[in-house]
């Protein structure tokens, strides 16, 4: 019985996975237009219930489908934050590596997710509603801000939480052409964020 149960379970990973490639190649020809369950069909070449099998709708499977890049973000991001020396350059390569990973990406998330041009919101999750590679990446950056705030390198008048909206919504601040190539403007936004962090109380306390 266990060992039926085991080839069930590895048979339907399969077809799952099976569907997510369909899906994956659908979008990258999509050029970023929002795709359809019937597109992901017409891939598969199958019939419109099979998908529905594995997947409860459309924004479970591009769910799934998200979860799969964000996997290879997180795995970028380490390796750039490991690479770094002190909790501030870590910071400025994973922010650097993020804004890049969504410029390559963009026609992507425009094809999965259209408000996803503004944010991302990689790093604004609610505790414990994450993806677990994603809430692994955000402990790592909120711990980096930790450890940058005990070294008073950045402010400390905001909590470690306060300081993640703030880069998020930096990170994926629209700069339209104020700088013209990827790299250049992954370093502007490090500026206007490192700004910001290291900020420093005035006046009666209040920031």
């Amino acid at each position: 019985m266990k060992k039926t149960h085991g080839w069930r379970r590895r048979a339907r990973s399969l077809k799952e996975k099976y569907i997510l490639d369909a899906a994956e190649r659908v979008i990258g020809r999509s050029g970023g237009r929002l795709i359809t369950m019937q597109d992901i069909v017409d891939e598969l070449g199958c019939s419109k219930s099979l998908p529905y099998v594995y997947f409860r709708n459309k924004r479970e499977l591009l769910q799934k489908v998200c979860d799969r890049r964000i996997g290879i973000l997180s795995e970028m991001v380490h390796g750039v934050m490991a690479d770094a020396n002190g909790p501030l350059e870590s910071l400025k390569a994973a922010l650097q590596a993020v804004y890049c990973f969504r410029h390559t990406n963009k026609a992507f998330f425009q094809a999965v997710q259209p408000s996803a041009l503004l944010s991302l919101h990689f790093l604004r999750n609610p505790r414990g509603t994450a993806p677990d590679q994603l809430a692994e990446l955000i402990q790592t950056i909120r711990d980096r801000l930790q450890m940058a705030q005990r070294q008073k390198l950045i402010r400390t008048d905001l909590s470690p939480d306060t300081l993640l909206m703030f880069i998020d919504a930096t990170a994926f601040t629209q700069i339209g052409d104020i700088a013209q190539s990827p790299q250049s403007r992954a370093t502007l936004l490090w500026e206007l964020t490192a700004t910001g962090l290291q900020g420093r109380v005035h006046g009666d306390g209040n920031a």
